[in-house]
């Protein structure tokens, strides 16, 4: 019998919605750099995609001090509308954080959730 990876994306997000808190990424869409000088022509807009997480503190055996910091938070959110990015910020606990990694889990190419680290 075949894993409906689809349901396991609408019970993950269910559950994300139900036990987590609302999220929202925030990123830079449409910027412009011209490759000869480097230069900023155009900033772009500033585009959101919003979802559902949980936030989780890392354990101490997974803080290396270099890839994982003391402070970094393990944020597992559901399949939004765009995968989200290094260097993109989320808002969670009412602070703004940077994503400095995300790992999604797609098996059989189906978005499940996205486990991000985060940074302030």
């Amino acid at each position: 019998m075949a894993i409906n990876y689809s349901a396991l994306q609408t019970t993950s997000e269910r559950l994300l919605r139900e036990n987590g808190q609302a999220i929202t990424f925030s990123y830079t869409a449409g910027a412009v750099i011209n490759p000869a000088t480097g230069e900023v022509t155009d900033a772009g807009t500033t585009a959101t995609v919003t979802g559902y997480g949980i936030a989780t503190n890392y354990q101490n055996t997974e803080i290396d001090g270099e890839s994982v910091l003391a402070g970094d938070l393990r944020l597992i959110a559901n399949n939004v509308a765009t995968e989200p990015e290094p260097d993109w910020t989320v808002s969670v606990n009412s602070k703004t954080w940077r994503v400095m990694n995300v790992q999604p889990v797609n098996p059989a190419g189906t978005n499940v959730i996205y486990i991000c680290q985060l940074r302030i």
